[in-house]
């Protein structure tokens, strides 16, 4: 399919890309299967997934097209699979006729992997089990389907030596069963207008042009027909969440509250304290939750969060609106917060005489505290602000933040006690006891410090995610882990997250353990040792850098495109570093993912340490 795939980048992806940005303003982007998938891939077989989890993050964020497949005469690969069942690999291998060779065979590439609560062979990577020039024999490629393009070559066996057929169509008679099958199935499943029949004389030079041309409208017109009715249909919708910041904003925080929460680990002390301020009907000041980097501040304030309404009475008279704050593009100058909160309150308890302005800080404060006056007195509401360390310079004084709210209003907000920026030291936590002028009394009510874990909460928490994960770990991995934490006590949690995401990566028939943090590691392997690097350092250098920008420059290093192209050579007048349609495994974002903190946002958003 190289000539097809040439035609797209030539002449078809550039239009849909204009159309889509002229037409509806949303951006048209493109993954293919073949780029960006590191032999590392086909070795430890993780190529499959890879395929599929890209599919799958296609099928969640496309508003249209999300998947095309073309096929023409050859099936392709059939992979084995990577894992099986210890109670599915023993019925295999008693099932086996030939039992001596075809065990050892069975024994040799799947090893049991007893860290899982339900024990399972896995698959060995092949440089484990063969030499190098047996390895690199050993191919992968698979792909799943929303729009079909299929390929007939009328003439093709009658104008090729049998040698040369085998690369252009299957003589194994189960396999072209298989090939027809697929078709057949790809047809009663999509609608007629989806599948795209195409048939083209291999003689004929003529007829491939044409061919090439057909293929290349249809593409084109398939996707966006596809893209006009999805559009069509979610106009009011799409457009109200372009255009809508309150919407976005809510949305990324919502986001990120979802991750967080996902992970909380049990501190029951903690939550009671904070539960005693949000009951307290007298205490009108807001709440500060302090600790140092790393000990899980923003993960307890998305649990408060997750169960404040509970607390109440009436859980149902409850409004929770959270900010973490730093976290995204529009939220590091107070003033966007301070300004969506009040937009958001006016939505939630639909106060439509009030008109929102903008202003400085001073401002924001004022309006937002007459806001909170106007809501109903039987109503609840409940204002999150996590890191305020994040915030601008300006804002570490706090004086954005107002010091009494409304009988029915609750504020809590995080921070680290102190933090130093641009060589000066800020005492955050001395500015909020004095703002708000507690004493010895007062001091321990309204500011609850969150301290590392003690060795009994650590190990806890350390099960507890075991047991979510439905792993165990052997003696010797338990030994390992108790040294770990014994070396590097005291032990925040972002500590003990790092050390449970190593044993995600453990096997228990591994001889040894692997001691190294493998997130960078995994990262590394899974992108090519060149294109983590490389990205690094641009960004590194540039200290910021939107998507658009870190794809121009790595399409212009020469060493970084060998390294993605390894299965695929685009046409020399478009050479450049492909576009993906996701964040994921498949090309560098993935790595801003991993390892950078990710700014939500817009396309042209910039992306930084």
């Amino acid at each position: 399919t190289t000539d097809e795939r040439n035609i797209l980048i030539e002449s078809v992806y550039s239009k849909l890309k204009d159309y889509c940005l002229k037409t509806y303003d949303v951006q048209f982007q493109y993954s293919d299967m073949r780029w960006g998938v590191q032999d590392i891939a086909s070795n430890d077989h993780s190529t499959t997934d890879v395929c599929l989890k890209e599919v799958d993050r296609c099928c969640q964020l496309s508003l249209a097209t999300n998947c095309v497949i073309l096929i023409s005469h050859r099936y392709g690969s059939r992979f084995i699979p990577s894992t099986i069942s210890q109670k599915v690999f023993d019925e295999l291998k008693n099932s086996v006729h030939d039992r001596t060779q075809s065990t050892i065979q069975l024994d040799t590439w799947y090893k049991l992997d007893k860290n899982p609560l339900e024990p399972i062979y896995i698959l060995q990577p092949i440089d484990k089990i063969l030499d190098n020039n047996q390895a690199g024999n050993w191919n992968a490629m698979q792909n799943e389907i929303m729009l079909c393009f299929i390929r007939e070559i009328s003439d093709i066996d009658t104008h090729m030596s049998e040698k040369d057929l085998s690369k252009y169509m299957d003589s194994d008679k189960e396999v072209e069963q298989l090939l027809n099958t697929l078709k057949l199935e790809i047809q009663n499943t999509l609608e007629p207008s989806n599948v795209k029949i195409h048939r083209v004389e291999w003689s004929n030079l003529k007829s491939k042009e044409n061919y090439l041309q057909q293929f290349a409208d249809d593409f084109y017109l398939s996707v966006k027909n596809q893209i006009d009715q999805c559009m069509q249909q979610q106009q009011i919708e799409v457009q109200k969440t372009l255009n809508d910041s309150l919407y976005v904003g809510v949305l990324e925080h919502a986001l990120q509250y979802r991750t967080l929460v996902s992970r909380f680990y049990e501190r029951n002390d903690i939550l009671e304290k904070i539960k005693c301020f949000v009951q307290s009907s007298q205490e009108l000041r807001p709440c500060v939750i302090y600790g140092d980097s790393g000990c899980g501040k923003s993960s307890i304030m998305a649990e408060v969060a997750n169960k404040i309404s509970n607390w109440y009475f009436n859980p149902l008279s409850v409004s929770i609106i959270i900010r973490f704050l730093g976290s995204t593009p529009f939220s590091s100058d107070i003033c966007k917060p301070l300004l969506n909160i009040a937009q958001q309150i006016v939505k939630i308890y639909n106060i439509c005489t009030f008109d929102i302005q903008d202003g400085d800080s001073n401002f924001l404060k004022t309006q937002l505290k007459r806001l909170m006056n106007l809501i109903p007195k039987d109503q609840n509401l409940v204002l999150l602000l996590d890191s305020i360390d994040q915030l601008q310079i300006d804002d570490y004084y706090c004086t954005w933040l107002p010091l009494c709210f409304p009988s029915n209003v609750k504020c809590i907000v995080s921070t680290i006690p102190k933090i130093t920026n641009d060589d000066k030291d800020f005492d955050i936590l001395n500015e909020l006891k004095t703002l708000l002028n507690t004493d010895e009394f007062n001091d321990t009510r309204l500011f609850i410090e969150i301290t590392k874990f003690d060795k009994n909460t650590a190990s806890s928490t350390f099960n507890s995610w075991l047991n979510k994960g439905k792993r165990t770990l052997t003696s010797i991995q338990h030994q390992w882990i108790k040294n770990k934490i014994e070396k590097l006590w005291p032990l925040t949690p972002l500590v003990l997250s790092l050390i449970y995401d190593q044993t995600l990566h453990w096997h228990s028939y591994d001889q040894t353990i692997d001691k190294e943090f493998t997130a960078i590691k995994q990262t590394r392997k899974k992108h090519g040792d060149m294109l983590f690097s490389r990205s690094m350092r641009y960004i590194q250098l540039f200290g910021g850098v939107s998507e658009n920008e870190l794809e121009d420059v790595l399409s212009l290093d020469d060493d970084v495109l060998k390294s993605v192209f390894q299965h695929y050579l685009p046409p020399i007048n478009v050479f450049r570093l492909p576009e993906v349609s996701v964040v994921d495994n498949l090309c560098v974002f993935k790595i801003l993912i991993d390892h950078v903190t990710s700014l939500v946002g817009p396309p042209g958003d910039v992306r930084g340490f």
